[in-house]
């Protein structure tokens, strides 16, 4: 049996790596602006928004079923680790192809993370506190896209946005591993 302290450390450890995770995610903001840098006209802005989104019209309904399978925790980490080669990916891209290319693979990402997380903080939570671990999840979540993407203007501003994708990447894999340690 779990104690409720040890419950609680776990879950503030999540909530944490949540947070820096979503700092990362967030300089998805910086996408158009960049592929606009690269040339993109709005045809290419709206594929690039519909490739990323399209997996979420049918993975989310498989999500459960594969961690139930694979491991909650290790799919979890899966679409964290997605995300952040996804946006490594973003600084290494010199094309409104590439970008297309990578938001493919941002969309299973993020696609798979949603699910899985809330089911994560409902399975470390006490029955009488999930609620409220929701809540503070979604605070969490919301928390770093409220200053992830003022973080991330300032950096790409700065120093380029291959450099501001280069930092989220890092910012969210090293998340990863966080998330997954808090919830082991």
């Amino acid at each position: 049996m779990v104690s409720a302290s040890s419950s609680a450390g776990r879950s503030r450890r999540f909530h944490l790596s949540v947070f820096s995770a979503s700092i990362g995610v967030s300089y998805l903001f910086l996408v158009p602006a960049f592929a606009e840098h690269l040339g993109a006209g709005y045809l290419d802005l709206g594929l690039i928004g519909t490739v990323r989104s399209l997996p979420y019209t049918f993975l989310p309904v498989v999500t459960g079923y594969l961690g139930d399978r694979l491991g909650k925790a290790r799919l979890y980490f899966l679409s964290v680790f997605a995300v952040g080669f996804a946006t490594l990916l973003l600084a290494a891209s010199r094309t409104i192809h590439s970008i297309l290319a990578v938001h493919v693979l941002m969309g299973i990402g993020l696609s798979l993370f949603w699910p899985i997380s809330e089911a994560l903080v409902s399975e470390i939570s006490p029955p009488h506190e999930r609620a409220s671990a929701i809540g503070t999840y979604a605070v969490a979540w919301g928390s770093g896209f409220l200053i992830g993407p003022l973080i991330g203007g300032i950096v790409a501003g700065a120093a380029g946005f291959q450099f501001a994708f280069l930092v989220a990447g890092i910012l969210i894999l090293a998340t990863a591993g966080a998330s997954v340690a808090a919830i082991s």
